[in-house]
């Protein structure tokens, strides 16, 4: 009998021992949540409103002031982004008006065909060329920029053709007391420049207004180039509100020259075996913008 029940308590000890052990507390809540720490991707940059085109970016930013495209003088505001890390100028049109940038195996050329991976602005607005990216270094009014802002790296956020990096033109505008300059230069191989502007403020209106004509027969054989623009800012600006309308005509006829074979060269490097080959380009631009508060 004392056997009988011994076994009957070792077989309920078994038989009950996973429901018991199934009731035990469970000590972890049913819904886990767990917050991870913010991470955040930056692809590229969005600038706010034209200037300003490299804050918290993950590349090389650099900014070209007044002061040394004033001490330089380059005749192409290309010929100064050259002197800058990063970036490298080409001749392939064998004409001083139409040279080529690249960074990081990308273009911003007047070339068709190249790579084009570098979008230019001028305050905030697209020049790069519609059909094919390219970029006509000679249309811009460098007379005009105040400064240039670069970004050396993707800039996919601002467009098509940004992959090598980015170049914001910021122009000059008006305020101030009115003022004029007016600027003469020549040089080697006929080389003549002249610029002038006026700016200043008037009863809550601001302006500025400026022209430019240059013009080179360029080292090689039929190569000559001649370019003029005439360029405006005019704006209103008050605590809650205002506007600028900005206005951009330029022209320029540049005539070019191809490569030479080396025999040709090493007798006459000078020589243009494409003496009918010339670009002849117009633009007009308009741009207005404003902002409200």
């Amino acid at each position: 009998m004392r056997t009988s029940v011994v076994r009957a308590v070792l077989f309920a000890a078994i038989v009950l021992s996973p429901s018991l052990a199934a009731q035990q507390v469970d000590t972890l809540p049913r819904d886990s949540v767990a917050t991870l720490p913010t991470i955040e991707v930056v692809g590229s940059i969005l600038p706010p409103g034209g200037p300003g085109v490299g804050s918290g970016v993950p590349a090389r930013t650099s900014t070209i002031t007044n002061e040394e495209l004033e001490t330089w003088e380059p005749r192409l505001i290309s010929d100064f982004i050259a002197t800058q890390p990063g970036f490298s100028l080409y001749d392939d049109l064998g004409s001083p008006f139409k040279t080529s940038i690249s960074t990081r195996g990308f273009y911003a050329s007047p070339v068709v065909g190249l790579p084009q991976g570098v979008s230019v602005f001028l305050d905030g607005v697209p020049v790069n060329e519609p059909d094919a990216a390219q970029v006509n270094f000679d249309l811009l009014p460098l007379e005009h920029i105040r400064r240039v802002e670069l970004l050396s790296g993707t800039a996919s956020l601002l467009g098509p053709n940004s992959l090598g990096g980015s170049i914001n033109l910021l122009t000059n505008h008006g305020g101030g007391p009115t003022r004029g300059e007016l600027e003469v230069s020549g040089g080697s191989y006929e080389a003549l420049s002249a610029e002038g502007s006026v700016a200043g403020s008037s009863r809550g209106w601001n302006f500025y207004a400026g022209g430019g004509y240059a013009r080179e027969d360029g080292w090689r054989q039929v190569t000559g180039a001649e370019g003029y623009n005439g360029f405006a800012n005019i704006g209103r600006s008050g605590g809650r509100s205002g506007f600028n309308l900005q206005v951009l005509g330029a022209k320029s006829r540049a005539e070019t020259a191809g490569s030479l074979p080396l025999s040709i060269f090493e007798v006459q490097p000078d020589s243009n075996l494409s003496a009918q080959d010339f670009e002849d380009l117009e633009q007009l631009h308009f741009a207005l913008s404003g902002y409200t508060g």
